[in-house]
């Protein structure tokens, strides 16, 4: 499209290019009106809370196994992100129900799933600041050949 332009081969856009970006368009006003469907601001709150905690805790799950390579990123991220896309998907209907008892139980799914999500990432942490602190000190004592 842009080669097209500033080289003066077309008039403007092309119709390919004018389609995938009518379909990122919608893709992005339909994620939009998803995310907008819920009722209430907390109810928005809780499921971005667990959008992010999941997200972030799947991001220190592959640090902890060693980072992927890209090509591996690329074929296993449908397999590694899809337990999360079906997660907020059930939040998100919890979350909109019209019965009391299913809200309360979506948001108190999502408040476990952060603070779980925020545990491990403490616990991860702290565990490698500790194992990077071994790894890279070393003390020696003073008095080591000293007859005291």
């Amino acid at each position: 499209m842009l080669s097209r332009t500033i080289l003066g081969f077309g008039s403007g856009p092309s119709k390919a290019s004018l389609s995938v970006s009518g379909a990122l368009d919608a893709l992005v006003r339909s994620g939009q009106t998803y995310l907008f469907s819920l009722d209430s601001v907390p109810a928005l709150g809780l499921f971005t809370a667990a959008a992010a905690a999941l997200f972030s805790h799947k991001v220190v799950v592959i640090l902890l196994h060693r980072p992927l390579s890209t090509c591996g990123l690329v074929l296993a991220s449908p397999f590694l992100f899809t337990f999360d896309l079906t997660t907020l998907i059930l939040l998100h209907r919890g979350l909109s129900s019209s019965k009391a008892a299913w809200r309360v139980l979506a948001g108190v799914t999502s408040i476990l799933i952060a603070i779980c999500s925020a545990a491990f990432a403490s616990l991860y942490f702290q565990g490698n600041a500790e194992l990077q602190w071994a790894q890279s000190v070393e003390v020696t004592s003073c008095f080591a050949g000293a007859d005291v």
